[in-house]
């Protein structure tokens, strides 16, 4: 299912309590996200913790004007990706660290990929409240117009434009090679839920805020594989079967 924050929102989204997971660490990692966004003459925030431009901030948003997606860590300055994602589509959109440079992007599902170019960054520690669907500040004009499925932080790797790519085709996060390095995947399937706990490290991500609109089914799940993915690449599992991945996973951290 998925989370709709609706097309007209200031009161909606979701809070998880800080914690070192959400470090940025001076090396690979990336914030991804399913998500659809809708039209509006503000800047439009899905993942923020700190102030804007402050002291160990991440804020990855829709820029203003322009309508790009668009990142700002710690007190760098803005970075935008040419190209504006389309308004009630869903697409992956991700920020993502790799070999020292930050970079924003997003594709729609069985689209074209838009990736920025590269701004040199460092790390920075984990800040405040992580939100999701708004702004830091909660400013009202800054909340997020749309919906959001799934939204993970990986911490020891990047992705790719060639990974968000296969993402956008179908291919589950919990499929991915940078799997093993997810600290945080939420997977918002109703928002009738008061609470959802993200599958990985087991942080609690607090609703928000009423009038949320009716749960819809996913346009894709974190652990099973699109039809038309494994439809159209040798040696996919089928559509039916949850990948082994998954489980590999779990057991590997001793859930399993």
């Amino acid at each position: 299912m998925a989370i709709d924050l609706g097309a007209s929102n200031s009161t909606r989204y979701h809070s998880v309590p800080d914690h070192a997971d959400f470090t940025l660490p001076d090396g690979n990692w990336a914030w991804v996200t399913l998500a659809q966004v809708e039209a509006s003459a503000n800047p439009r925030y899905l993942i923020s913790t700190n102030t804007v431009g402050g002291a160990d901030s991440f804020n990855l948003l829709i820029a203003s004007g322009s309508n790009q997606a668009a990142v700002q860590v710690n007190t760098g300055s803005l970075l935008e990706v040419t190209g504006a994602p389309a308004t009630g589509t869903w697409m992956w959109m991700y920020a993502t660290r790799r070999s020292g440079s930050l970079y924003v992007g997003y594709v729609p599902l069985s689209g074209s990929v838009s990736e920025s170019s590269g701004q040199v960054i460092s790390g920075t520690s984990n800040g405040t409240l992580l939100y999701i669907g708004t702004r830091n500040d909660l400013n009202t004009v800054r909340f997020w117009l749309g919906k959001w499925g799934q939204v993970a932080f990986v911490s020891g790797a990047g992705i790719t434009a060639a990974q968000a790519v296969e993402l956008a085709k179908g291919a589950p996060l919990l499929g991915m090679p940078f799997a093993p390095s997810i600290k945080f995947l939420l997977h918002g399937r109703s928002a009738n839920d008061a609470t959802i706990t993200d599958l990985i490290g087991g942080h609690v991500a607090t609703r928000q805020g009423t009038g949320y609109g009716t749960s819809e089914e996913d346009a894709q799940t974190p652990y099973v594989w699109a039809p038309e993915y494994s439809r159209g690449v040798e040696g996919a599992p089928p559509a039916s079967s949850p990948i082994a991945v998954f489980v590999n996973h779990y057991r590997n951290q001793g859930i399993m």
